[in-house]
């Protein structure tokens, strides 16, 4: 058994060549005293019942080697039974046969529930998707910021365990977390305000939303409250100010965690490739949890544009009450320019295909490819269980 630190515990066996020797003389066993199939017969042969039960186990090793880990990638277990029965075994007026046939074959994939229970380390598959295989995670930050090197980021923080953390890690390794700066204080948080700084996780684990190549950098911003919370359940807090009045203020308000509120639990791999970026480049992989369904139109039309003057804005909150009521009161958008329009459907308006509404904005192809109907059906989106049992794109017409 390999080890591996406190944050990243997760056994991974590996064959001996003891154990190797004895799983070829099971098999060889087995294959040796399996008897000969047969069918079962009744009505004096009119009725026939075969039929099978298989299981396939497969798994994925880079270079075939034990030493890189080898995972589970598929457990089937088939089942199939034949029914032939002879309604009319001498022949029926003009038939010399009268005969039916059905087939019913059932297949359960027990990778995407941890080895059907029997090995909670098989979990790179499925909406509880926790340790992907190497080569899904190789992925590395370039440690570039457009063409300048900025390297690694060091943390001014009172914790020893967080002295200097490398930007240049996988991006499956590294996530921006909310860590105090006592560098600014203030009376209520004495210990300093929050800031994003990377942190250290099971290099391992699936990449969310905030991770992979080409968002992440959305993600460090904190919002109108200049704390870093990692969080967009936006919420508003009334308080008093030095001068005594009240105010209002808001609370887990960082841009890009509200904007991304159904994206931001998505799972993914990142995969190292040759690049222009410092020679690296990175492939993202996914999402690879059944749960996130993608949405291939339309995915932000349902948040306010900060361009739209008619939008309200959720995480920019007016700190001054409304007079006589003591409510909040949000603020619109606003400061659209040529390069950044407002979108053409206020978010209180209904949705219209390929029109822009929210921080959706339809390219003129794309809107012209939705008029002529060319879109269809999107053949991605199924449940954990519709996995399990094969019931994917290719076999919704047999379910």
């Amino acid at each position: 058994m390999s080890k591996v630190s406190s944050r990243c515990a997760r056994p991974r066996f590996q064959l001996t060549l003891i154990a190797r020797s004895l799983v070829i003389s099971i098999f060889a066993a087995l294959v040796w005293t399996a008897p000969r199939a047969e069918a079962f017969d009744f009505q004096d042969g009119r009725l026939q019942i075969h039929g099978y039960f298989e299981e396939t186990i497969r798994g994925l090793s880079e270079d075939f080697s034990l030493a890189n880990n080898l995972d589970l990638a598929q457990w089937y277990s088939i089942l199939s039974v034949e029914t032939e029965y002879d309604f009319a075994p001498d022949g029926w007026g003009p038939f010399d046969v009268l005969s039916s046939y059905v087939r019913l074959e059932v297949r359960y994939d027990c990778v995407w529930t941890r080895a059907c229970g029997i090995f909670p380390s098989a979990n790179a598959f499925g909406d509880r998707v926790a340790h992907l295989p190497g080569f899904k995670t190789s992925g590395r930050r370039t440690g570039m910021y457009g063409t300048a090197f900025i390297g690694n980021q060091t943390l001014y923080s009172t914790l020893p365990a967080y002295a200097k953390q490398s930007e240049t890690g996988r991006f499956t390794a590294l996530r921006y977390e909310p860590v105090p700066d006592p560098r600014n204080t203030d009376p209520s948080h004495p210990d300093g305000i929050n800031r994003s700084v990377l942190v250290n996780e099971n290099p391992r684990s699936p990449a969310r939303t905030d991770q992979i190549d080409g968002l992440v950098g959305l993600f460090a911003i904190s919002g109108a409250n200049g704390i870093f919370e990692a969080n967009g359940d936006v919420s508003y807090n009334l308080s008093t100010d030095d001068t005594g009045n009240l105010v209002y203020s808001t609370v887990n308000d960082d841009p890009a965690y509200y904007y991304f509120k159904n994206q931001a639990r998505c799972k993914f791999g990142s995969r190292n490739i040759p690049g222009g970026a410092n020679g690296i480049a990175s492939q993202v992989i996914g999402p690879i949890d059944p749960r996130c369904n993608i949405d291939p139109e339309g995915a932000l039309n349902w948040r306010s544009n900060p361009f739209n003057s008619g939008d309200q804005i959720p995480i920019v909150v007016d700190a001054t009450p409304e007079a006589g009521t003591g409510n909040y009161v949000l603020r619109n958008g606003n400061y659209e320019l040529p390069g950044r329009p407002a979108s053409e459907l206020l978010i209180s308006q209904a949705p219209q295909q390929g029109i822009s509404r929210g921080v959706y904005y339809p390219s003129g192809s794309f809107t012209r490819f939705l008029q002529k109907g060319k879109d269809d059906q999107y053949d991605q989106n199924f449940t954990h269980d519709q996995y399990a049992w094969n019931h994917g794109g290719s076999q919704q017409d047999e379910q």
